[in-house]
């Protein structure tokens, strides 16, 4: 997971600031359809990663728990698990919010916030986005360990 999660995060960032340094192109109605297809594309890819390390983590604490069910695994690698699972989440909601956010803000802009608030945004979802999908990149790593310490291997 830990390669697949960095490629699609690196790839996710790429097309973010692709999307933003598009926006910074748009005047008017001109390159308006590409901006607006890129945003649409990068905020939708944002939440499936967001939402694939999410699923990772359920998948994890169904595993854990099958085995203390059926194989006798220590029942205190259960509480772990969800802990680290708890903290995939926040992380993901957070970065949905963020493409919520951004998204809504780019849709009002022009009709109600003239004042560069989507511009702002973007940039904050970018650097929240590098931010989170670090975080969850540590998370990944400790239940790499945490799975090492209950089976032996990863």
């Amino acid at each position: 997971m830990k390669a697949s999660f960095r490629l699609l995060a690196g790839a996710n960032l790429l097309l973010l600031c692709l999307t933003a340094a598009m926006g910074t192109t748009v005047t008017g109605t001109q390159n308006f359809a590409r901006h607006f297809m890129l945003g649409i594309l990068a905020a939708l890819f944002t939440c499936f990663v967001h939402v694939l390390v999410f699923v990772y983590f359920m998948v994890q604490d169904k595993i854990v728990k099958q085995s203390i069910l059926h194989h006798g695994l220590d029942a205190s690698f259960a509480a772990m698990v969800d802990r680290l699972k708890a903290r995939a989440l926040k992380l993901a909601m957070l970065g949905v919010a963020s493409m919520v956010l951004t998204t809504a803000l780019g849709a009002a802009d022009g009709a109600a916030t003239a004042s560069g608030a989507h511009f702002y945004a973007a940039l904050g979802a970018i650097v929240l986005n590098a931010i989170l999908f670090a975080r969850h990149d540590a998370v990944i790593r400790e239940n790499g360990e945490l799975f090492t310490r209950a089976f032996g291997a990863t």
